[in-house]
């Protein structure tokens, strides 16, 4: 991963102390967006370092149209 990619994390990122998610969380090169799951606590949504933060994105790439969510359609 270069740090000019886009990467996109689909849910429950990390479990832990503020300092923990923030260290993690710049370790990992890209821009970095961050799909809210439902193990995501304050320290992973609030942490610096995301380019953004949602429940849920919509993406047309090559065409295509992408649903990104933590949550399994299926079984909704």
């Amino acid at each position: 991963v270069s740090p000019d990619d886009e990467i996109w994390h689909l849910g429950d990122f990390a479990k832990g102390s503020a300092e923990f998610v923030s260290s993690l969380l710049s370790s990992l090169h890209g821009q970095k967006h961050l799909i809210i799951g439902n193990n995501d606590g304050a320290a992973t949504i609030e942490a610096a370092g995301w380019a953004s933060t949602q429940h849920y994105k919509e993406l047309t790439i090559d065409g295509r149209l992408l649903i990104l969510c933590h949550y399994p359609f299926r079984t909704w």
